[in-house]
């Protein structure tokens, strides 16, 4: 079966950024350069109510009465990192909101373009001057720089964050507990050093690590630490761990490799940018309802004997989705044939594809490339394509025996090493990707329908090892 804040700001005043090490005491302000300035209030016109941090009667000069948050607005195109941060943020998750001013977000890896996995960093919104207003972040590019991606997403997505619900009661309590993950870091906490009139309410995280240790990200694993206590009371008392024991016992040990490779594929920001292929893509016989149709797939083997690179056609185009169709007759005179590598269900082989660099995009590897639907194949990337049998091939273990993605490719190895022991497979983060590409365009629906709410409810709960078995849905 299948299934488918910041205080209000006078009009026309500087509202420049301020800089704040990651102490949040009284500081020198030093303003932010351009691309981070927030636009005046007067552009805004953003109605929300003055935040807790400054309900205490505290306004800038000419503020009075005033009950506006300024609303910061970044093209998408301004800032890719931060627009590919965000999004990974909004899709995977690792984002939370302490209370009006303080918020932890997961760590992001520009080069891999990935969620850190077990790097977290708190960011604040500082106390306002006379006319600006002041962030700090616990990064070290923010300490060494004076500005850090943290904060752009956070100028740039501030109404969104600020709508997001709290994890932790008001006031907020010596330990807060984010969350627990199946890596190495089982529990996360954000935790201050010790409560009183004249401490600074730094917070920093502290993790109960799978191997039974408490992890400070400041005092490391020291005993002196100031931090790690909070946590520790609050774990016990929550039943996170053994109270029998001192330092803590992980109620489950089991290391979740398949989560670990599930997040690290999901944190990639691929939904921004769709695959090469595009054209709907007929499901499985196996699988397929009877109004639908379903279609023959090609041997592969007969199409890589016609893989001569003049596969460029009236639907090829680019991942960002500028089509071929756009490009003038000058433009289309730049294809060249490029290497690519056809993944098959028992091996791969070597074949040529015809492209045109991508005039939107203007990147090394990003080109107008071919769809390919019509061969059986899957073009993800223009460098790795997919035989549409091995895709579906996974399709159907894993909906008759539940069968993770790690087993499915040592599989695939095994089956690759018959050919040649130097026939590798491609990574298994990599095919996961693949994947889940791929049936974005099998659009595997359903008949399946709430009465009340149709074929979107709200509220979904699944209960099965997959979507396609044991798919129970409630509005």
């Amino acid at each position: 079966m299948r299934a488918s804040a910041a205080p209000p700001i006078p009009a026309g005043a500087s509202s420049n950024l301020l800089l704040e090490p990651s102490v949040m005491t009284t500081h020198p302000s030093v303003p932010i350069p351009p691309p981070f300035s927030m636009p005046p209030l007067a552009a805004a016109g953003l109605q929300l109510p003055i935040l807790g941090p400054w309900n205490n009667g505290l306004r800038p000069p000419g503020a009075e009465g005033v009950n506006v948050l300024p609303s910061p607005n970044l093209a998408p195109s301004a800032d890719p990192v931060a627009d590919g941060y965000w999004d990974a943020l909004s899709q995977i998750g690792g984002l939370f909101r302490l209370d009006d001013a303080q918020f932890v977000f997961q760590g992001w890896d520009e080069k891999a373009e990935s969620l850190q996995i077990g790097v977290y960093h708190h960011l604040t919104l500082l106390p306002p001057g006379p006319e600006t207003v002041g962030t700090s972040c616990t990064c070290p590019g923010w300490k060494a720089r004076a500005t850090c991606l943290h904060v752009r997403v956070l100028v740039a997505h501030l109404v969104d964050l600020l709508v997001l619900v709290r994890v932790a009661p008001t006031p907020v309590p010596p330990a807060v507990f984010l969350h627990s993950t199946p890596f190495r870091d089982i529990h996360v906490f954000s935790c201050v050093a010790s409560t009183g009139k004249y401490e600074s309410g730094k917070r920093v995280i502290v993790t109960y690590q799978r191997e039974g240790r408490w992890h400070c990200q400041s005092c490391r694993y020291t005993d002196s630490c100031k931090h790690k206590p909070h946590a520790i009371d609050f774990a016990r008392i929550a039943g996170l761990v053994d109270r029998s024991d001192d330092t803590g016992t992980v109620q489950d040990k089991e290391d979740d490799a398949e989560a670990s490779l599930l997040l690290a594929a999901g944190g990639h920001n691929d939904h921004r940018h769709g695959s090469i292929s595009s054209l709907h893509i007929p499901p499985p016989r196996w699988c397929a309802l009877p109004h639908e149709a379903t279609a023959m797939i090609p041997n592969p083997e007969v199409f890589g004997l016609h893989m001569s690179g003049s596969f460029l056609d009236s639907v090829s185009r680019c991942a960002c989705g500028r089509s071929i169709a756009t490009l003038s007759a000058l433009e289309r005179q730049t294809a060249r044939s490029v290497p690519a590598i056809l993944y098959g269900l028992a091996r791969r082989q070597e074949v040529l594809i015809e492209v045109i660099p991508c005039p939107s995009c203007r990147h090394v590897r990003r080109s107008i490339g071919p769809d390919l639907g019509a061969c059986g194949v899957f073009n993800w990337n223009n460098a790795y394509l997919f035989t549409h049998e091995l895709l579906d091939s996974y399709t159907g273990s894993f909906t008759a025996s539940e069968t993770p993605f790690s087993a499915f490719c040592l599989a695939t190895r095994r089956r690759y090493e018959n050919y040649s022991e130097d026939m590798k497979f491609c990574s298994e983060e990599t095919f996961v990707r693949a994947w889940f590409a791929f049936i974005q365009l099998q659009e595997l629906g359903g008949t399946m329908l709430c009465p009340t709410c149709g074929t979107r409810p709200p509220v979904i709960i699944a209960d099965g090892a997959s979507a396609n078995r044991g798919f129970v849905m409630y509005a």
